[in-house]
């Protein structure tokens, strides 16, 4: 029994003592390991610290020698300049005492005398341009502002006169700007009653004394538009009656006039009255001046007639743009 158990703790013995070394040389190779592992990563440290020093020492030297040369041509500059002219003796550069009393000729003493006199010279010839240019642009200015003053004289006195005839031999001068509204709004009332009260018997009287009136090309449109109204009216014995309800005339201040007439047309056949409504008759009047034989009127460049429920209808629609 005592033998069993000393074999046995030889076997124990046998077996910790080959763990340990085991264990032993396992540790010692990982030591080397990291030995070689550190040597080699300090060593790459070293040379690369070397390389820099190197690197670092071989600039410092350059600029070192960049530095010397540069304070030995400071002082060679320095050197140069503090020796000039008058350091090296050289009699040109001596300083000279000015010449008093006569020199080559010349009296100094009257120098500054002259001096004076030549700045009041000049001094006077800065004042006198000066006020010629002071005198020049009032010139001009003078100039244009009666220039100016002319031509509005002028736009005035070749403002259009007409004559009117209050009698047959007596002429009076008149401006579109001075006839009086009584007499343009007599001459509408006659051109409204010739134009809208006909009959069979005085339609081509109106219409011919209208159309002596009117503008050549309103005259030749009215005329022919007028035709066939003028064989109806004598043909149904037509007759044509219109009340003037409101009436405007505005003026632009340069002889044309704008008439709008509200009136009733009332139309008869027969002595019968067949129809009649309101309408609204438009006008543009240009004030012409007299010829031979006759005096000054409103000359008519347009009309137009529409009923005013279109004249309505026409007034509020937008404006088309062509």
């Amino acid at each position: 029994m005592s033998q069993s158990k000393t074999t046995g703790g030889t076997q124990w013995k046998i077996k910790m003592t080959s763990i340990s070394e085991s264990l032993f040389t396992s540790s010692k190779q990982i030591f080397q390991r990291m030995v070689g592992i550190g040597y080699s990563k300090i060593s790459r440290l070293g040379l690369f610290l070397r390389l820099i020093w190197t690197r670092f020492d071989l600039a410092n030297r350059r600029l070192k020698t960049r530095l010397l040369n540069s304070v030995k041509l400071l002082l060679a500059r320095m050197e140069t300049d503090m020796i000039g002219p008058m350091e090296k003796g050289i009699a040109a550069a001596r300083l000279k005492t000015a010449p008093i009393g006569m020199y080559e000729g010349v009296d100094l003493r009257t120098l500054p005398k002259f001096v004076s006199y030549r700045a009041a010279i000049l001094r006077e010839k800065v004042a006198d341009k000066f006020i010629i240019l002071i005198l020049l642009v009032l010139l001009v200015s003078h100039y244009g502002f009666t220039r100016l003053e002319i031509a509005k004289y002028q736009e005035q006195l070749r403002t259009k006169e007409f004559l009117v005839v209050p009698g047959a031999l007596n002429f009076a001068a008149v401006s579109p700007h001075s006839v009086k509204d009584s007499e343009i709004r007599n001459y509408v009332s006659r051109y409204l009653s010739l134009l809208g009260n006909v009959n069979s018997r005085n339609i081509e009287e109106n219409y011919t004394y209208l159309i002596g009136v009117m503008s050549q090309e309103l005259a030749l449109r009215f005329e022919m538009e007028a035709q066939e109204w003028i064989s109806n009216v004598k043909s149904d014995r037509v007759t044509e009656i219109i009340s003037v309800k409101e009436k405007e005339i505005i003026s632009d201040g340069t002889g044309f006039y704008r008439v709008t007439v509200l009136a009733t047309r009332d139309i008869y056949a027969n002595r019968e009255h067949v129809n009649g409504y309101d309408e609204v008759i438009e006008m543009k009047l240009k004030l012409l001046p007299p010829t031979e034989g006759s005096a000054w009127y409103p000359q008519i460049v347009a009309l137009e007639r529409k009923s005013a429920d279109t004249f309505q209808k026409s007034k509020y629609e937008p404006k088309r743009k062509h």
